[in-house]
Formats: C-alpha cells, structure tokens, sequence
C-alpha cells in the first residue's frame, strides 16, 4: 500500500507563486511506486483545492479556470480518526471525501511561527508532517500526537 502524501502549498504569502513551483518540482520528484501524492493548493484567498489538474504548472496561467476545475475542500479528520479531504460544501448526497492522507508537506515561504502554527494545526488531526521550508526537501519526519 502506498502512503499518502498531502502536499500543502500556494497561500497568502507574497511567494505564493514560488511556491507553487517549489511543491510541483518536489511532486515531480517522489517515487510514485511507493507514494501517492495528494496536491492541497491554498489560493490567494484562503480556499483550499484539491485533483490532479493542480499538477499541471500551465493550467496556473488561468487561475479561474484551473479553481473551477479543482475541487474546494476542507481539511478534517475521518471516521477513523485520521485526516480527510472534505468536499466544501459537502454534499448532503453521495461522497463527502476527496481524499484520505497519511503524511502532509508543506511547501511555504513563510517565517517559521506561521510554519509552526501549520503544524499545530496538522497535531490536531494527528497527521505526520514532513517538513518542506525555504525550498529544500529536508529529511526529517516529526511525529505529532
């Protein structure tokens, strides 16, 4: 079974850009025979997406068209306690879950209390955070419980 990576990137920062391109290239780069990466794009206005058209860095030269596309969610947790994608709004029909992840990176240009407030945030949903800061893959895998 593959473990399932959430990528977590875009959002307020005025690198938003840059790291959009720094979470596809680190993307690019994971062995796809033992990770299923999951993209999470926050746009400028505090949306998060997900779904495959958000690995494709030409679809970003029409944003509108590339957020109509992608699916809005939420993060949450799942009825077993792990972390969930949840369509947002979610429907009163049907699947409420876009995706389940086991791990999360984050691809920010951020200082590192904003950093330290997303991982906060991922303790509460009990999700193991690899940690992606200022553009380098570091290998350290920090376990929140």
């Amino acid at each position: 079974m593959k473990t399932r990576v959430g990528v977590f990137f875009g959002g307020v920062s005025v690198e938003h850009e840059v790291s959009v391109i720094s979470a596809l290239q680190a993307i690019n780069e994971m062995d796809s025979s033992q990770y299923e990466v999951i993209p999470v794009y926050i746009s400028k206005d505090r949306n998060w997406y997900t779904g495959e058209q958000l690995l494709d860095i030409d679809k970003y030269k029409d944003i509108k068209k590339l957020l109509s596309e992608a699916q809005k969610v939420i993060v949450t947790k799942n009825e077993a306690g792990g972390v969930a994608l949840q369509k947002d709004p979610a429907p009163k029909f049907g699947k409420k879950i876009m995706a389940e992840i086991d791990v999360a990176s984050q691809s920010f240009t951020v200082h590192l209390e904003k950093t330290a407030c997303f991982k906060g945030y991922l303790n509460c949903l009990t999700c193991l955070m690899l940690a992606v800061m200022f553009h380098h893959l570091l290998l350290e895998w920090i376990k929140f419980s």
